[in-house]
């Protein structure tokens, strides 16, 4: 061993290269690791957390919450899971010595923290005296370590003390042990509040539990608690959530599915719009480590190459292949072990950058992506597994019989075999490369079609927020004596020339649109039936958001008590009303309460309720007015020409009048990158990886041809001192890179075309066979090639033969 230190010591450049270019491979796919190790591997830190199950109604990926009348239902009718309580998550305007911030939120229903087996660092947690299946939830919050010792400097005293949080005055009851960090992995939360005050400071008539957890009993797996929960689910829901006179059974209810899900991993959105995306990205994270290794091979296998007369020498004087070949097998596993070590910062530093930007809300993830021990353990594994395989060249050189061929004092080394393994080297370099390329080119594609879709409306200068309602203020109250004076102040404003409320504008998700309605028109009840979504809107919505309309915009007058009215797209008129106009018609609505027979008003042309990628759905306006219970938090939708101190000015506007806090203002193009961040982190990445991959191939055939016309340097002067012309050595320096380029691509390509099946799981606009991104790839390789032929080439072009024949 401290033979091959000191000869590392004594020659470091290539150990330092070797040890840079695998730290940089290992620790990219170590930060893949710790993201998918705390995404998909770790439990929650609780007693026999595998026991834990969550059972929830949802549509798709649309998680549709379980009121609370429903839980205790299912708690008192199933047999299986044990201490149900109900959960959600959010977040709340705390303040905290004066100043105002959005922190974290969790709450739970009265036996969530015993069921879960946690105990408190002070005080005492939520029980069901704080948080009663019926009545008054008390005005009580529990707070994590990280909030106790960072927001309320870790005072001792805290017990008894009071937090305002959107508006009311909450008494500090305990904190929870620094070992819990709640039940969801990508947010820890910091305050804790029972699940009815929750409802109750976010401004929403009822309690509803996004999740319902609890324990299975001992023996009962999660399929039989399943198969029995779902039994009952029918009978449970319409039970507690009757329906309707008039209302058909088969349209009952959109919460038709209950989900029972094992939940020791904890409950995570990343997660189920990155699991596979991780599992993809380690696949090319795979590749990139495999080109690392070639490249570093070539590296090992170029030096023994220099020392092929140390080699044969000893060869001649009875050294064995094994005395000769340990030092260099000692030299990989240290370069091996060296890069693994250098790899932990880049793969602890690389996967926070990674969660941060794979977060999207407005409170920043708390996720724990450093890496585990089993992290740790297989960048160790992988390290001493690479330094073994970049030894391999170099052994082979090494391992084969050498013949010394004396003259004029010097050595020729007869070493056809480890040309061939250089060239190998090279060709499995260039194929993958092609593949990393391939996939960047895929997902560059997917999220330059997105960028290019239309959203139907005019994005340019709308902005957009969130109004949530005031702690303590009336759920419904004279919706028309209260919006219209607000629009019309915030249309006052310097540089707003338009404003209107929605329901959902422009937050709805494309895996959202999943709870859809039955339409049919009302003069044939029984006829064709076209499924869509229904959206709710104040007046002047179309003409505030752009959007081309025939027929008139809902009014003011549009209210509960009047005639029910409604304005369609252009895709459910063109269905239900083929024949002629749809204006004056009328529309059936059936929905999970009541049928409806609505006038048809106006006709809009089709144009997405969020991200762009919604298209072809068919959708139904109403008048939020004839519904004013979704009034008490609607969405502000702002038409600007000024946005300067905007976000201020919306606030002073409507703030003073005490019934709702204004969240932020933001640009739909925000939006949109919230919804594209998955695309965003894989064109990212693949790209990131595949220009690496570039750079080293190409960097690596330009070190093969450079090493090929330096050998070949006597022959090349003799040729010319013979009269061959220049062109014709330079054509031969060129087509020995070409040759390995092609053969490279030639593997690469059938590569990356069972690799697109893989990346056609993750993007969604793809054609049937991507052929342009597969000809980027070839096209730019084989620019990479040229490239990295030209200097080769011109040097050989510029050979002198006098000279040249003059050198030892």
């Amino acid at each position: 061993m401290n033979q091959v230190c000191r000869r590392l010591i004594r020659e470091p450049k290539v150990p330092l290269l070797a040890i840079a270019t695998l730290a940089l491979a290992i620790g990219g796919g170590g930060a893949l690791l710790s993201v998918s190790d705390a995404l998909l591997m770790r439990t929650l830190a609780v007693p026999h957390a595998e026991q834990l199950v969550a059972a929830y109604p949802a549509l798709g990926e649309a998680l549709l919450g379980m009121p609370m009348r429903t839980l205790v239902s299912l708690r008192e009718r199933q047999q299986l899971i044990t201490d149900l309580c109900g959960y959600a998550r959010g977040a709340l305007d705390v303040e905290v010595r004066g100043v105002t911030a959005t922190y974290r939120n969790e709450a739970f229903t009265g036996g969530c923290y015993a069921m879960l087996g946690v105990q408190p660092r002070l005080g005492r947690l939520i029980d069901q005296r704080d948080a009663p299946d019926a009545g008054e939830p008390a005005a009580v919050a529990v707070v994590s370590t990280a909030f106790w010792k960072n927001a309320l400097g870790g005072d001792p005293a805290v017990i008894g003390q009071t937090l305002r949080a959107n508006g009311a005055q909450l008494t500090i009851i305990g904190v929870t042990p620094s070992s819990f960090s709640g039940l969801d992995v990508d947010q820890a939360p910091d305050v804790t509040v029972p699940l009815g005050l929750m409802s109750k400071l976010l401004g929403r008539r009822d309690a509803v539990a996004l999740y319902t957890v609890g324990r299975l009993r001992p023996g009962v797996s999660v399929e039989e608690a399943r198969s029995h929960v779902r039994a009952l689910w029918p009978d449970v829901w319409s039970s507690t959530n009757p329906a309707k006179t008039g209302v058909p059974a088969s349209s009952a209810s959109a919460v038709t599915s209950l989900r029972v899900e094992p939940v020791a991993r904890g409950l995570s959105v990343q997660r189920d719009q990155y699991s596979r995306a991780l599992l993809f990205l380690l696949l090319l994270a795979a590749i990139l480590t495999v080109l690392a290794v070639l490249n570093v091979g070539g590296l090992f296998l170029a030096q023994a190459s220099a020392r092929e007369p140390e080699f044969a020498m000893r060869t001649a004087l009875g050294g064995t292949l094994w005395r000769m070949g340990l030092p260099l097998l000692g030299e990989g596993l240290v370069i091996g072990v060296a890069a693994a070590l250098a790899a932990i910062p880049i793969a602890w530093w690389t996967g926070r950058a990674l969660a941060a930007t794979m977060w999207t809300r407005s409170t920043p993830t708390t996720m724990d992506v450093a890496p585990s021990v089993n992290v740790l353990a297989a960048l160790g594994a992988l390290g001493v597994m690479t330094g073994l395989l970049v030894s391999i060249p170099a052994l082979v050189v090494v391992g084969r019989r050498s013949r010394l061929i004396g003259g004029a004092g010097t050595y020729t080394i007869v070493s056809g075999a480890t040309r061939w393994w250089r060239r190998l080297l090279i060709v499995g370099q260039i194929a993958v490369s092609v593949v990393l390329v391939f996939c960047a080119s895929l997902f560059a594609r997917e999220l330059g079609t997105i960028n290019s879709l239309a959203p139907g409306y005019q994005p340019e200068g709308l902005r957009w927020a969130r109004l949530a309602l005031a702690f303590g203020q009336p759920q419904t109250i004279d919706q028309a004596a209260y919006f219209r004076p607000v629009l019309d102040r915030l249309v006052a404003l310097p540089g707003v020339t338009g404003a209107a409320l929605s329901l959902g504008f422009p937050t709805t998700e494309r895996r959202h649109v999943t709870a859809l309605a039955p339409f049919r028109r009302a003069d044939a009840p029984n006829g064709a039936e076209v499924s869509g979504t229904v959206e709710y809107v104040s007046p002047a919505f179309f003409s505030t958001v752009g959007v081309r309309m025939e027929g008139r915009e809902f009014e003011w007058s549009d209210r509960e008590g009047q005639e029910p009215v409604a304005i369609i797209n252009r895709l459910l008129a063109s269905r239900l009303f083929p024949a002629g106009d749809a204006i004056g018609e009328r529309l059936q609505l059936t929905t999970a309460s009541s049928v409806a027979s609505v006038a048809v008003v106006g006709v809009v042309e089709n144009f997405s309720p969020g991200d762009v990628r919604i298209h072809d759905l068919p959708m139904v306006y109403l008048p939020l007015l004839q519904n004013p219970r979704l009034m008490s938090a609607p969405t502000l939708v702002l038409r600007v020409s000024d946005a300067r101190a905007l976000a201020e000015s919306v606030r002073h506007a409507v703030q003073p009048l005490g019934r709702h806090r204004v969240d932020r203002v933001q640009t739909i193009a925000d939006q949109w990158r919230r919804f594209h961040m998955r695309e965003r982190v894989l064109t990212g990445l693949a790209a990131a990886f595949a220009g690496l991959s570039v750079l080293v191939g190409g960097v690596g055939l330009f070190g093969l041809l450079v090493q090929f016309m330096t050998t070949r340097v006597r022959e090349i002067a003799i040729r010319l001192a013979l009269g061959a012309q220049r062109r014709i050595v330079v054509s031969a320096v060129v087509r020995e890179g070409l040759l390995l380029v092609v053969s490279g691509v030639a593997i690469g390509v059938p590569v990356s075309l069972v690799a697109e099946r893989s990346a056609r799981a993750l993007v969604s606009e793809l054609a049937s066979r991507d052929s342009v991104s597969l000809g980027v790839s070839v096209l730019l390789m084989l620019c990479i090639a040229l490239v990295a032929c030209w200097w080769p080439a011109l040097r050989a072009s510029r050979v002198e033969p006098a000279a040249a024949l003059r050198q030892p």
